[in-house]
C-alpha cells in the first residue's frame, strides 16, 4: 500500500508492505485512515531560498548548517547574487570550520554564473579574488577553472595574462590535460591565447598540453602557421628531442626482439608498438609542416618519420603529408597496407581525406581489408594462423554487401576458431571500412557439423544482434580477443 499525499508544497509519502492473503491489521487500518497532513503552509518549492540558504550556513543547528554546506555546489545563485558570493567569499576568516572547501565552492560557483549581462562583473570579481589570494595556489586553482568555464573574450583575456603572470601548479598532472582540453569547448576564444602562451612550453607540465592545443588550432583552420612563426626554432628543437625518443623507443623494441629469451608466438602477435612508442613527435609534425618548403631542414625531419619503425607513425606522417598535397613514396604506402593490422586503418584515413585512389593496388582487394578488419578487432598484431573460407551476400538496414568468412589461430596452439569480417561493397572491385560484422567470435571449428553451416550461424547470430529486440540474446558469448569484450 502506498499513499502519496501533497498539501501545502509538503508531500508525503506513506506506505507499508503487506501480505495480501491475510487481513490487514487494525494498526495499519487505523494509521492509513486517521493520517492527517499538517495545517502549515510552507513556501512554494519554486520560490528563491538564496536568503535562507545563506542564513542556514551559519545556522547554530549544527544539521542545518552541514546540510546547507554540502548544498553550496547545486543551488542556482544567478546574477543577481554575485555581490553576495564574493562578500562571503572575501569576510572568511582562516580558521573558520570548512574555510577552504567553502571559499573554494563558492569560487567555483562564480563560474557557472553566465549570464550575459553580468560576465564582465564576474571575472573582474575574480581577478580581484585572485589578488587577493597571491599566496593561496589552492583558490587561484579554482579561479583558472571558473574563468575557463565563463567561455567570454574578457574571461580568456584574463585568463591569458594569469597564465603568462602565475601559471597555476597543479598536483595532480592530469589536471594540466584536463584543462587545457576544457579549452577545446570553444576554440574561437582560445585562439586568443596564442601565440603568446607558447612561452608556457619552457615548464615540462605544460609542454604536452599546450602543443596538443596548438597543433588542434591549427588542423581546425583557427590558427595560421604564421601566427607562431616566430616560436618555430623552439618547437623544432622540442621536435628533435621527441624524434630521438622515439628512436631510442624503436631500438628497445628491436632489443627486446633479438632477446633469446624472447618468446617467438608473442613476438608475433603482442602489440610492443603501443607499448612503447608514447612520443609527440606526430603532434610537432603537423606543426612544422607549413614550413617544410621553406626550411632545408625539414625535408630530413619528414623523411626520417617516414623510415620510422613504427607503422602507426609511418601512416600518420604520410596521411599527414598527403593531406596537405606533399607526395609520398609508393613504397611507404605499400609497406603499411602489406600489414594486416595497419591496412584498413590505411585506406579509412585515406577515405577520410578523400584519396582512396593513393591506396596500392596490390591491396584493394576485398578479402585482404576483411582480414585486416578481423585482425583490428582483437589487441593482437598478427594471427598465428589464417585461411579463407568463402564469402556470402548479406541484406541488411538497405545495404548489400559481402561477408567474408575466415578460419584463424591467435597462437599456435590454439584451435581453428570462426572469424567474419564485412560488409564489403556489392561491387567485388571496390573495398570498404565498414565493420557492421567484424566478430573473431571465439567459436571452435568442430567436425559434427559442416564448416559452412558453423560460419553461418555466427553471421546469424550477428545479423539478428543488429535488431534491438535480439540485442542482448547472445549476450553469454564471450570473446577475450575482442577490445571491449562481446556484446
Amino acid at each position: 500500500i502506498n499513499y502519496k499525499i501533497l498539501k501545502h508544497n509538503r508531500l508525503y509519502n506513506i506506505y507499508t508492505i503487506t501480505d495480501t492473503g491475510n487481513n490487514q491489521s487494525s494498526f495499519i487500518t487505523d494509521f492509513f485512515k486517521t493520517f492527517t497532513p499538517l495545517n502549515k503552509p510552507e513556501p512554494s518549492v519554486y520560490a528563491n531560498k538564496i536568503t535562507q540558504f545563506f542564513t542556514d550556513i551559519y545556522s547554530k543547528d549544527s544539521l542545518t548548517k552541514v546540510r546547507a554546506r554540502n548544498a553550496i555546489s547545486n543551488v542556482s545563485y544567478g546574477a543577481e547574487n554575485i555581490d553576495r558570493i564574493v562578500n562571503f567569499i572575501t569576510s572568511l576568516q582562516y580558521g573558520e570550520q570548512d574555510y577552504f572547501e567553502m571559499k573554494q565552492k563558492f569560487i567555483s560557483e562564480l563560474g557557472y554564473i553566465d549570464d550575459s549581462c553580468c560576465t564582465d562583473k564576474v571575472v573582474q570579481s575574480l581577478e580581484n579574488i585572485y589578488k587577493q589570494t597571491a599566496d593561496t595556489a589552492y583558490f587561484q586553482n579554482e579561479i583558472f577553472w571558473a574563468l575557463e568555464n565563463l567561455q567570454t573574450k574578457t574571461s580568456y583575456t584574463a585568463l591569458k595574462n594569469f597564465l603568462l603572470q602565475d601559471p597555476p601548479l597543479f598536483d595532480d598532472e592530469n589536471d594540466y590535460n584536463d584543462f587545457f582540453e576544457g579549452l577545446e569547448d570553444s576554440l574561437l576564444l582560445t585562439r586568443l591565447l596564442f601565440p603568446e602562451i607558447l612561452q608556457l612550453t619552457t615548464i615540462e607540465d605544460y609542454k604536452e598540453p599546450v602543443i596538443d592545443l596548438l597543433a588542434t588550432l591549427l588542423d581546425s583552420g583557427f590558427i595560421q602557421a604564421k601566427d607562431y612563426e616566430e616560436y618555430f626554432s623552439k618547437i623544432y628543437f622540442d621536435a628533435k628531442i621527441e624524434m630521438k625518443k622515439q628512436q631510442n623507443a624503436e631500438e628497445k623494441l628491436l632489443e627486446q626482439q633479438s632477446q633469446k629469451s624472447f618468446d617467438e608466438d608473442n613476438s608475433a602477435n603482442d602489440n610492443y608498438a603501443d607499448r612503447y612508442y608514447a612520443t609527440d613527435v606526430d603532434k610537432y609534425a603537423a606543426l612544422l609542416l607549413p614550413f617544410l618548403d621553406s626550411n632545408e631542414a625539414l625535408p630530413k625531419f619528414f623523411n626520417r618519420l617516414l623510415q620510422s619503425r613504427d607503422t602507426g607513425l609511418q601512416l600518420s606522417t604520410a596521411i599527414l603529408l598527403i593531406k596537405n598535397h606533399k607526395p609520398v613514396p609508393d613504397s611507404i604506402l605499400n609497406g603499411i597496407a602489406s600489414k594486416d593490422n595497419y591496412r584498413s586503418d590505411l585506406l579509412e584515413d585515406l577515405e577520410e581525406i578523400s584519396q582512396v585512389d593513393l591506396f596500392p593496388a596490390k591491396y584493394k582487394k576485398q578479402e585482404l581489408i576483411a582480414q585486416s578488419l578481423l585482425l583490428n578487432d582483437s589487441k593482437k598484431t598478427a594471427f598465428a594462423e589464417i585461411e579463407p573460407e568463402g564469402k556470402t551476400v548479406v541484406y541488411t538496414k538497405g545495404k548489400k554487401g559481402y561477408v567474408y568468412f575466415f578460419r584463424y589461430k591467435i597462437k599456435k596452439e590454439d584451435d581453428w576458431q570462426i572469424g567474419i569480417s564485412g560488409l564489403q561493397p556489392e561491387d567485388l572491385k571496390k573495398v570498404g571500412t565498414d565493420n557492421t560484422f567484424v566478430q573473431l567470435s571465439n567459436e571452435k571449428l568442430t567436425a559434427d557439423k559442416p564448416a559452412p553451416e558453423q560460419f553461418n550461424e555466427q553471421l546469424l547470430k550477428l545479423i539478428l544482434k543488429q535488431h534491438k529486440s535480439a540485442a542482448h540474446f547472445f549476450e553469454d558469448d564471450a570473446n577475450p580477443y575482442d577490445n571491449f569484450g562481446d556484446y
